[in-house]
């Protein structure tokens, strides 16, 4: 029954969130000229042609777009088959729970932490006692749901921060080391730890890289683009970023708005070794061969901040990114 009702209710949610999205589209559309049932229309003709979602039609402007145009973006139904091709469902709790990735992939996890089940006040104590910073993560869940920063000169001792990880999150959850990250990456924003998230398919034995990219706090302490983040292309070849970055409402940006350090250009230091790195790890559990990496960069070389078995694809198709309009649909096809 609880099953059920989860599954319920994880539909409902899907379609309260198409609702708001056709919402959205509808009022851009009209405010342009373009008739709600001649959007709707081209809504259905993409679902069945390219298997675009409406979140699709909308981030990629597929209103502004020609058929050659959207037939070139990788959609939902694309990400999904390369998921159901390469992600053995047994094996996604290795990426799910926390705690079972950084035991699985301690040799690049660079970092101590601590899991919250079974935590004494004690052991707490000890973790701390050399940290500043601390980050709390829940067990499961993706893009930076949940994560708090803990400053522990904020509280009263060990004891108080103790007390307010456990009222405020229980039981659940992990403890890690605060990330510093690379000096050159702090100067582009200090307060947050920007990563790097490299996407890779796991084919025939080989790591091949599809598409990496970062993700830049604007402001916090947390880096997401649903946070006022903004996103940059980096080149594979070379680790450099090749675009400016945009942000979730569009706006484009070379520098940093606030530090002011130029992003367009900027070189993403240890890049091949991120890519050594991706290229192992990407091998530790084989069933999960289609992956979003996200790394961090730290004095002495990059580690693994999370493994995620939906890497995602729209970040990888900002419309900043991609000045002809032409998406990534045929880099990942050939993968099926």
């Amino acid at each position: 029954m609880n099953g059920f009702t989860t599954k319920g209710g994880k539909i409902v949610a899907k379609i309260k969130r198409n609702l708001g999205v056709l919402r959205m589209l509808f009022e851009e559309t009209t405010e342009i000229g373009i008739p709600c049932w001649k959007v709707s229309a081209d809504l259905v003709k993409c679902r069945l042609r390219w298997g675009a979602s409406p979140g699709d039609y909308l981030f990629f402007r597929f209103h502004e777009l020609d058929e050659s145009q959207k037939s070139s973006y990788v959609t939902s139904l694309l990400n999904s088959k390369l998921i159901a091709t390469y992600n053995k469902k047994e094996f996604i709790t290795y990426f799910e729970d926390k705690t079972l990735f950084a035991t699985t992939f301690a040799d690049f996890f660079g970092r101590d932490w601590i899991s919250l089940q079974g935590l004494e006040l004690g052991g707490f104590t000890e973790f701390i006692a050399d940290k500043r910073y601390i980050i709390y993560k829940p067990l499961t869940g993706m893009q930076g749901r949940g994560v708090e920063k803990l400053d522990s000169q904020q509280f009263a001792n060990a004891t108080s921060l103790y007390q307010h990880i456990r009222d405020r999150y229980g039981s659940s959850g992990i403890i890690e080391d605060w990330i510093m990250q690379h000096e050159s990456i702090s100067n582009i924003y200090s307060e947050a730890i920007n990563p790097i998230r490299v996407i890779t398919i796991l084919q025939n034995g080989d790591c091949n890289i599809l598409h990496s990219t970062i993700t830049i706090a604007k402001d916090g302490d947390i880096a997401k683009v649903g946070r006022g983040g903004m996103v940059a292309p980096i080149d594979p070849g070379n680790g450099r970023i090749k675009f400016p970055a945009q942000d979730g409402a569009g706006r484009i940006y070379e520098s940093h708005p606030v530090t002011g350090t130029r992003i367009l250009g900027f070189e993403i230091p240890y890049w091949r070794d991120i890519v050594a790195m991706v290229d192992k790890a990407s091998k530790v559990i084989p069933q999960i061969g289609y992956v979003g990496w996200d790394v961090a960069v730290t004095a002495q070389g990059p580690i693994l901040i999370e493994g995620n078995h939906n890497p995602g694809y729209r970040y990888q198709q900002m419309p900043a990114h991609l000045p002809e309009k032409i998406g990534n649909r045929s880099l990942y096809e050939r993968f099926l």
